[in-house]
């Protein structure tokens, strides 16, 4: 996130971000904001639970073991559904404790992550370099993008195909998702087959605590969805310009 302090007026851009437990950023609990520039992804009723990225990792660690468990020979492949510098390495580093086990990625991932301060690599091995070894048994891939001539279907039934060639035949992988998860509920299973419902982003209701504790004069949605557009024209909204009483009222039905 980044905060601008100017005339008086604070203004805060939180890019893509994941707040949900509110309680534990106490840093930001006091702050007066004019504005903020919010990551919109999911402002919609559609998505107004996601279980928490502990929850998340939890499971995908808990399938994963399974599957090793099963045979030395076998290794799991985390699908990411985008090179998240800033966003993932969290999420690595519970996967690497849990298994206390070095994760693979590949040369181009391991030089951004290298990169970052504050960060040791080589030391932790948190992440190695592309070079397979049998000591490696969880492996981080990123989805890509889906040629507009493919399925969903079909793009991740090539891309498994591709790693498959890569690393093996005795290989599961599972797939961290978030807008597959449409109208979730709080206790309802959290994987579909290789899919495992895991947001970066704040869910709706999260969103709505987040803005409704600082109480901004403006609100900025830095994305728009057609899932967004949809919702803010059902209330005759323009999502170029939400004041604080447009903001309150996208939540008047939705609480």
């Amino acid at each position: 996130m980044f905060l601008f302090q100017c005339n008086d007026k604070n203004i805060l851009y939180t890019g893509d971000f994941r707040i949900s437990d509110f309680e534990a950023y106490s840093q930001l609990k006091d702050l007066a904001l004019d504005k903020i520039y919010l990551d919109s992804t999911f402002l919609s009723p559609k998505f107004n639970y996601f279980p928490t990225q502990e929850e998340s990792v939890s499971k995908i660690c808990e399938l994963s073991k399974r599957f090793l468990d099963k045979d030395d020979s076998n290794r799991v492949v985390i699908l990411m559904p985008a090179k998240w510098c800033w966003l993932d390495f969290p999420f690595l580093i519970t996967i690497y404790e849990y298994f206390n086990q070095p994760i693979l990625v590949t040369n181009d991932v391991f030089q951004r992550y290298k990169s970052l301060e504050d960060i040791v690599v080589d030391e932790q091995q948190i992440l190695t370099k592309d070079n397979i070894n049998d000591d490696v048994k969880i492996i981080l891939e990123y989805k890509g993008i889906r040629p507009t001539e493919l399925s969903e279907q079909q793009f991740l039934g090539q891309r498994e195909r591709e790693l498959r060639k890569k690393y093996g035949k005795d290989l599961k992988i599972i797939i961290p998702s978030a807008f597959r998860w449409r109208n979730l509920k709080k206790d309802e299973e959290i994987v579909n087959g290789k899919h495992v419902a895991c947001s970066f982003h704040c869910s709706f209701s999260e969103l709505r605590n987040f803005v409704h504790h600082f109480d901004p004069e403006q609100i900025f949605l830095n994305v728009l969805t057609y899932d967004i557009i949809d919702f803010l024209k059902s209330k005759d909204l323009d999502p170029n310009n939400l004041s604080r009483e447009n903001w309150n009222q996208l939540f008047n039905n939705n609480k």
